[in-house]
């Protein structure tokens, strides 16, 4: 295995991710897979490598095979280490790699019901076809299809009744304006439900959407405001978005930064949604001056630990004057052997929850309430 060290950069010819052992020995043969040509070798491994709650992905580099083991080297350096996670002892949960992880780009490996390979060149697309009862036909589909609509500096504008599947892109998006409304649709199979970004008083509302690959619902403040995500406050505007009465369920369970519902803007209400069955942690709360009050949320963390159903981290200023009231929290998972959950986690220093107050929590993983559980 090759190390780089200093500014020394990864190459195909001189990967420096890290060196993994399988803990069983394939059925396929990866290395001749990954040396066949064109359309081949694009494998990417996906799983939590380090910490349980840190999900990752990584293409594969090599993959030495012998008549009792396989190992595979990543292309790229992991954000953590992989050592550092096993040597890392003093912290609960810690002390050993998760070793939980997903593979995909091998045709060797295509061997169940409902698996398939696209080989780009040829663009053939193999596929393992699923059981059917009965010997009843199957019908094969994928997504193809772009977002629906993006309203730009639109208002009263209502968009209502519609259902919409296989969008490769966020389904409705809101960028600025004012009184819009996205209410009574069914929003399924796609990668991203409704973003409402800047604007005033815009609605979400009464929306059943599910298995979604990246956010059912994101609303964020002004760019222009220093509000849009990872930005600076230079100044605050309200943008007072409603997101209430939504049926959430069924995040794709795909990495980091899979959170059903979102938030940075500043005044937002997150109100009466029911929001259920995710791997990890599904809310991520965080605008100035937002609430999240009456939702019900349920069945999370089933793949992931460490977090909590309602998630906010690492910033002393940001969402300064949430309130997180009166919500039903319950029946969330403690994975056996990994780090324990919570059902309010405010971690690493969180500063912003001003009222956190009137909340059931019942049966949520290991602890009901955790305050800076992070280092």
């Amino acid at each position: 295995m090759h190390v780089c060290t200093g500014t020394e950069k990864s190459t195909p010819q001189r990967p420096c991710g890290a060196n993994i052992s399988l803990a069983t020995q394939p059925t396929g043969d990866w290395s001749a897979e990954l040396s066949a040509g064109p359309g081949f070798g694009s494998v990417l491994l996906t799983g939590y490598l380090e910490n349980d709650w840190y999900s990752e992905s990584h293409s594969i580099a090599r993959v030495v095979r012998d008549d009792t083991s396989t190992s595979v080297q990543f292309s790229d350096y992991s954000r953590y280490g992989l050592c550092e996670a096993i040597e890392h002892t003093d912290f609960p949960g810690c002390g050993s790699a998760p070793r939980r992880f997903t593979l995909s780009g091998l045709i060797s490996e295509v061997d169940s019901p409902g698996e398939y390979f696209y080989h780009v060149p040829s663009e053939m697309l193999y596929v393992y076809p699923p059981e059917t009862p009965g010997g009843a036909s199957e019908t094969l589909g994928y997504w193809s299809g772009p977002g629906l609509m993006s309203l730009q500096n639109s208002s009263w504008v209502t968009v209502r009744d519609l259902t919409i599947s296989g969008s490769t892109a966020t389904v409705f998006q809101i960028v600025g304006g004012g009184n819009n409304t996205i209410g009574g649709c069914l929003i399924k199979n796609s990668v991203g439900g409704v973003s409402v970004t800047g604007g005033e008083r815009n609605r979400v509302i009464s929306n059943d959407i599910y298995d979604i690959t990246e956010t059912h619902v994101r609303t964020d403040g002004d760019p222009d405001a220093g509000l849009a995500q990872s930005s600076r406050i230079v100044r605050m505007a309200p943008t007072n978005t409603l997101v209430a009465n939504n049926h959430i369920t069924q995040l794709y369970f795909g990495g980091r930064g899979k959170w059903g519902l979102s938030s940075t803007g500043m005044g937002d209400r997150w109100r009466g949604n029911l929001v259920h069955d995710a791997p990890g942690q599904m809310i991520l709360p965080g605008g100035p001056l937002s609430m999240w009050d009456k939702n019900e949320v349920f069945n999370t963390g089933y793949a992931e630990g460490d977090g909590g159903v309602i998630y906010a981290g690492a910033c002393l200023t940001k969402g300064y004057g949430m309130h997180i009231r009166d919500n039903f929290l319950n029946h969330s998972f403690d994975a056996p052997g990994l780090t324990g959950r919570g059902g309010i986690d405010l971690d690493d220093h969180f500063g912003g929850a001003s009222n956190v107050s009137g909340n059931v929590l019942y049966k949520v993983a290991m602890y009901s309430l955790l305050v800076n559980g992070g280092e």
